[in-house]
C-alpha cells in the first residue's frame, strides 16, 4: 500500500501561500489563478482556497469569463459591514 506524506518543507511552502493568500483576500483584493501562480508561485489556487474555508473563513468564488472566452475562479472575501479582519499570521511550529 502507498501512502503519501508530506514532507515538512512541502507543508510549509503550503502553509506560506494560505498564509499569502489570505493576507491579500484580507486587504480586499480578489486573487485568480493566474494572480496566485505570478505572485505566490501557487499552481493549485482552488486548493489553497478550500484550505481558507476550512479555517472557518467565507470565500466568495464568481465565475468570470475572460476576453478569451475561457472562465475562471475570481475568489475574495466575503463583504463584513463595519467589521474590521486582521491581518492572519500563521503560528509558529504548527
Amino acid at each position: 500500500m502507498n501512502t503519501y506524506v508530506q514532507d515538512a518543507p512541502h507543508q510549509e511552502r503550503l502553509e506560506s501561500q494560505v498564509q499569502l493568500i489570505l493576507n491579500a483576500l484580507m486587504r480586499g483584493e480578489e486573487v485568480t489563478h493566474l494572480t496566485a501562480q505570478h505572485r505566490f508561485g501557487c499552481a493549485r489556487l482552488a486548493a489553497r482556497i478550500s484550505d481558507i474555508k476550512k479555517m472557518g473563513y467565507n470565500v466568495v468564488t464568481e465565475i468570470v469569463k475572460g476576453s478569451n472566452g475561457q472562465r475562471y475562479g475570481s475568489y475574495r472575501l466575503a463583504h463584513r459591514e463595519k467589521e474590521q479582519i486582521p491581518m492572519f499570521v500563521m503560528p509558529k511550529g504548527k
